[in-house]
């Protein structure tokens, strides 16, 4: 427990989110862990409750069982938290897409089963990764109809009103819990007079709890359709087809024409990139530029954009002080050399300025 609350899970880091991630991760494994240890004594049996487990003011209904723990939100009515306990870690922490550095946003809160309706158009976009609006119900909260916690049963609802015409639209939502998982069932009901043309989509993001890339696992797809189970594809034949996630490449861009390579043969493969990727790519060519500069580390996000530096004879490489003269920048000593470089824009603008300064240096010769 103590591990638990040293107060790194609560902290956005300047690391980027992977870092603040897996210090959230680490928290959940060790309240796991000291779970773990409450169910020595072999007196557990499962329970379904209902409190204000995350003290928001909100009541939230919490699924203690033999397998796993789970806490549902009334937001969307949504699973937030989902710890298993043979592997430990929460399989529902996600983060929503940030618009400096994912160039969209969500607009809603991620975790299992949360619920939207779109138009054909929306969920075009949606299916493209492109910010869709947040699906109407996925911002809702909804209301308890029935919660027994004997028969391990939740029934929730909500309704909204969904189009330009604002039809009537209500969503039923039932959980089903047992030790080993659950069963989640909807009921959709249009309450006006007009016929309903929409898609409902349930979303699911699956956190992996730990981010070893040796130890990378990769998820199965399946879905029902009429009363077929259908495994539509597996997560890591996806993957190596469109080849987004084989960095192997990505990690050894050290030029301008090896990235603008890499960019190319992506979107041969694979059409138009998400804006993440590209990202990656970005970090992937500004890091291997820095390791020539006696770089120690890089803080970029919507407030900096500051270059540290290991302790030397030499603070700042001759070359790359030559070519920092012509940009705004503003050298300190802190704990470390740093450079701070003001840049107005996203992040992107941030990354591209700093590609340009190392990149100019490491063309600097020298009259």
């Amino acid at each position: 427990l103590w591990q638990a609350q040293n107060g790194l899970s609560l902290l956005c880091s300047p690391d980027g989110a992977f870092s603040t991630s897996i210090n959230r991760q680490q928290a959940y494994k060790s309240l796991m862990e000291a779970e773990k240890i409450l169910r020595e004594d072999e007196n557990f049996h499962d329970s379904f409750s209902c409190f204000d487990y995350d003290c928001d003011g909100s009541d939230e209904y919490v699924c203690r069982m033999k397998n796993y723990f789970a806490c549902i939100n009334t937001e969307s009515g949504a699973i937030r938290e989902l710890d298993t306990i043979k592997n430990t870690g929460n399989y529902a922490d996600n983060i929503s897409r940030n618009p400096d550095f994912d160039g969209t946003s969500d607009n809603y809160k991620r975790g299992l089963f949360v619920d939207h309706l779109f138009t054909e158009n929306q969920f075009e976009k949606y299916k493209e990764g492109i910010s869709a609006g947040d699906g109407i119900f996925s911002r809702i909260i909804y209301n308890q109809i029935k919660f027994s916690h004997k028969h391990f049963e939740l029934q929730l609802s909500a309704r909204a009103y969904f189009g330009p015409s604002k039809q009537k639209i209500h969503l039923r939502k039932k959980y089903i819990i047992n030790s080993s998982g659950m069963i989640i069932q909807y009921i959709l009901k249009n309450e006006s007079e007009k016929p309903l043309n929409a898609v409902l989509a349930v979303e699911s993001n699956i956190a992996h709890t730990h981010f070893n890339p040796d130890e990378f696992t990769y998820f199965n797809l399946e879905a029902a359709d009429s009363e077929r189970k259908i495994t539509i594809e597996d997560f890591q034949e996806m993957y190596d087809k469109r080849s987004i996630l084989k960095t192997e490449k990505i990690s050894q861009i050290s030029s301008k024409q090896e990235y603008d390579d890499v960019i190319d043969r992506l979107v041969e493969s694979n059409g138009e990139l998400p804006t993440e990727v590209e990202n990656l790519c970005k970090i992937a060519y500004l890091k291997n530029l820095a390791s020539e500069f006696n770089v120690n580390k890089i803080r970029v996000n919507s407030s900096e954009c500051s270059v540290y530096f290991y302790k030397s004879k030499e603070i700042i490489d001759e070359r790359l002080s030559s070519v920092v003269r012509f940009y705004d920048t503003v050298l300190k000593f802190e704990d470390l050399p740093v450079l701070k470089v003001k840049v107005e824009g996203k992040i992107v603008d941030k990354l591209d300025t700093l590609i340009e300064i190392f990149s100019n240096a490491l063309g600097f010769k020298k009259d």
